[in-house]
């Protein structure tokens, strides 16, 4: 998507917005071990009814990065671009992104709408977590990002080592591989998040959570939780999907989240 934007974060970090499209405002947060590329094809999906904006967050692709590192960090870097984009825009992030998106939110009173696909909120206590950001981090020091964005897939996301071992064989892996050393951070930060409904209740914007109906039961069980802090919040679960449901099923994310635009644009007056 061209062309690109940089918006200067709080801390003076530069932003990098990839957009496309024409309509009401809509901005993309990627995940961990992602950047702005995740979102091809939902881009491709949205573009002819809405001016999409997609996000590199802090420390990758063509954005900037801080030797301090924090969730809230990453949540003011949302408002900052929520800011840029002007009143009204739709927020749509997922996995971690979500979690920063969803304390943006809390910031933002003119917020168009938000859509959350499921925010990996803790619910259980995860002792593995430093555990595996400890292996992720030792193979980017090692100087192999390749297999620490490999360890996430399989002992994070829960992929086959089947499945992962193709996706090694695909063109961009290793451009892909640049992201690893923000994961382990991300892992941190994910494993010692706490959900703040009193903080959450400030959310004032239509609101969207979604978790794959295959998701692990903490995921779903994340996503419950999320919807019951936010008030007026739906829960929409993606039948036969898990974590990646815009991968396994595009059409059927696409058409969820363009419902869902379509309500927001005819409640208000559209941002172009």
């Amino acid at each position: 998507m061209t062309p690109r934007t940089v918006v200067e974060s709080p801390d003076g970090v530069p932003l990098a917005l990839f957009s496309g499209g024409s309509g009401p405002s809509v901005l993309l947060v990627h995940g961990t071990g992602e950047d702005h590329q995740r979102w091809r094809v939902t881009t491709t999906a949205l573009a002819d009814e809405f001016t999409v904006h997609a996000l590199d967050r802090r420390g990758r692709g063509a954005s900037g990065d801080a030797p301090a590192y924090g969730w809230r960090a990453e949540a003011a870097d949302l408002v900052a671009v929520m800011r840029h984009l002007g009143d009204r825009t739709v927020l749509i992030a997922h996995s971690y992104g979500a979690i920063c998106a969803l304390e943006a939110a809390a910031q933002l009173p003119s917020l168009g709408g938000l859509v959350l696909y499921e925010p990996p909120i803790p619910v259980t206590t995860a002792p593995a977590a430093s555990e595996v950001a400890a292996r992720i981090g030792a193979a980017v020091a090692a100087g192999d990002p390749e297999e620490g964005l490999c360890l996430f897939l399989t002992d994070v996301i829960g992929l086959p080592p089947a499945q992962v071992n193709l996706l090694r064989r695909v063109p961009g892996f290793r451009e892909r591989a640049e992201v690893a050393r923000t994961i382990p951070r991300e892992i941190e930060q994910t494993a010692n998040y706490v959900l703040d409904a009193g903080h959450l209740a400030a959310i004032q914007a239509p609101t969207l959570v979604i978790s794959g109906e295959c998701s692990p039961e903490d995921l779903r069980r994340a996503a419950q939780r999320v919807a019951s802090a936010v008030p007026g919040a739906h829960l929409r679960s993606l039948p036969g999907q898990a974590h990646l449901g815009m991968d396994t099923a595009p059409q059927l994310f696409a058409d969820v989240v363009r419902t869902f635009l379509h309500g927001v644009v005819s409640q208000s007056s559209p941002n172009r």
